[in-house]
This record gives structure tokens, C-alpha cells and sequence, in this order.
């Protein structure tokens, strides 16, 4: 028996039960289940040793684009990133069907984030849909102070049919820093108002229901200017505070496949379109 020929022959028996297996997940299950699915496959392809599969390297890409063709049609997948993530493949991240990420710029009143450029570089280059978020400090200054801070390092929309609104992040890393209700309610409102002065465009507001029903006592002051991003992870999106319909963007899982953490639109590509360009 010439034994040569078993690895290919491995891969292509491979490549047919994946194919198999997507045809089945993308009529059986949820949308948020095939994104796991997929995700759990291309990391066993990423990882898999080539040395044991000679012709594994040729194999792989058609291999991922077998795992991301359901979920290509099933949603659209994007990725928040920050320094913590070095080196995240956004090109390969692009080619198998993400479309929008989000990239961290300023914190506070003070800290930029030192990979933001380069990040948002690699985005561009790869094609990506793309903005900056700051990571809201109400304890060190003003909502002013940060807004101007965050447009003045990377966080401005601009009308090139690139770029996303900014991104708000509130209460994910604190409780709310000794404030009252209304004082937090009026420091991201002051925030919005310089952003949206400045851009002609509100930023979108991330947050998790728990932090914005304690804080903010649940207003429902932004419901109908600033888009939704909801940080609930898990496999149901769950409660809605504030008064909004739904999440336009939910953040489901800490991290991914390409590095950052994963996130669904909940749009079709004409909906992503005109959230980046108003």
C-alpha cells in the first residue's frame, strides 16, 4: 500500500463530513450556535500540527471557507480589540466573513491605547468596517473632558464609508464609581452631546443590563439616539435595559478565533452600512 497517499486521502474524507456536518448545523440549529461550532473548528485547524498532514496546509483554507460559508449567511460576526491582543489576524479574520471591529483608543481622561494605530491600520488594510471606543472613567473628569479626549485620539466618525460611529463603554470594569444615579446619567449624557456636536453622529453606547438597570436606574433618556452594543455572554442576548427595542451589537463571548472578543450585528449588510455612514 503506498502509504503517501494517506494523508490526502485523510483530508479529503475530512473536507466531505465538514462539509456534511455545516449543511446540517445551518439547518438545525441557531445562528449563535454555528458561529460556536465554526469557531471551535478553525481553531482545531489553526492549531493541528502540519507536520502529520502534508497537503494540511492546502487543505485549510478551503476547509474554513466550508466553516464560514453558514455563518456568513447566517450573520454578521465582528470583534472588538484592544493592546491585549498583539498580533489578531484581521486579514484572515476578513477573508472568512467578518465585516465590523471595534478597536480601543483612550480610557479615562489620560490613557491611549498604545496599539491603537496600528490595529486600526490592519483594519483598514484588510478591508474592515472599523472605529474606536473609550472606556468611560466617570470618577476622574467630566463627560466633556472624555469626549473631546476620544475625538482628539482616534474616536471621530468620518464620513469615508469606513468608519463606524464611536463606541462608549461604560460599567464593564467598575461598579459605579461612588456616583449617584443621576450623576452617571448626566456624565454620559454630557459625553454623547460633545461627541454628537463635534461628528453629527451619537456614538453607540456598550454596556451590560446589570450595570446600566443599577446605575443609571434604568433611563431610557438615549434609547432613541445612540445605538445599542449589549456585553452579555453566553448564548441569549437577554434582557434589554433602557428602554431599547434591541442590541444592534451583542457581544456573546470573551474572545475568538482571530484574537478580541466576538461579536453578532444585528442587521443585514444594507443595516451595517448605514450605521457606518449615518
Amino acid at each position: 500500500m503506498n502509504m503517501s497517499k494517506f494523508p490526502s486521502i485523510l483530508n479529503a474524507s475530512w473536507a466531505l463530513m465538514l462539509t456534511r456536518y455545516i449543511m446540517v448545523a445551518s439547518s438545525m440549529i441557531s445562528k449563535r450556535s454555528i458561529y460556536s461550532l465554526a469557531d471551535l473548528s478553525v481553531r482545531f485547524l489553526l492549531n493541528t500540527n502540519q507536520r502529520f498532514y502534508p497537503s494540511f496546509y492546502a487543505m485549510k483554507y478551503y476547509l474554513l471557507y466550508l466553516v464560514w460559508a453558514a455563518v456568513a449567511n447566517a450573520t454578521i460576526q465582528g470583534l472588538d480589540i484592544s493592546h491585549s491582543q498583539s498580533k489578531p489576524n484581521l486579514t484572515e479574520a476578513y477573508s472568512v466573513g467578518l465585516y465590523f471591529v471595534y478597536i480601543k483608543a483612550t480610557e479615562g481622561a489620560t490613557y491611549t491605547d498604545p496599539k491603537f494605530a496600528s490595529h486600526y491600520q490592519a483594519a483598514t488594510n484588510a478591508s474592515f468596517f472599523r472605529g474606536g471606543y473609550h472606556v468611560a472613567r466617570p470618577d476622574l473628569t467630566n463627560g466633556t473632558a472624555q469626549a473631546r479626549f476620544f475625538l482628539s485620539n482616534g474616536g471621530a466618525w468620518v464620513a469615508d464609508r469606513k468608519t463606524l460611529p464611536g463606541l462608549l463603554i461604560v460599567g464593564l470594569d467598575a461598579g459605579c464609581t461612588g456616583r449617584k444615579v443621576n450623576e452617571i446619567t448626566d456624565w454620559i449624557r454630557d459625553f454623547v452631546r460633545e461627541y454628537e456636536g463635534t461628528t453629527h453622529r451619537p456614538p453607540v453606547i456598550a454596556t451590560t443590563n446589570e450595570w446600566w438597570v443599577h446605575c443609571t436606574g434604568n433611563t431610557r433618556e438615549f434609547k432613541d439616539k445612540s445605538e445599542l452594543m449589549l456585553v452579555k455572554w453566553g448564548d441569549s442576548v437577554g434582557m434589554i435595559p433602557g428602554g431599547w427595542q434591541f442590541a444592534t451589537i451583542w457581544q456573546y463571548r470573551k474572545g475568538g478565533a482571530w484574537g478580541g472578543n466576538s461579536n453578532i450585528f444585528n442587521g443585514d449588510a444594507q443595516a451595517l452600512r448605514k450605521l457606518v455612514e449615518g
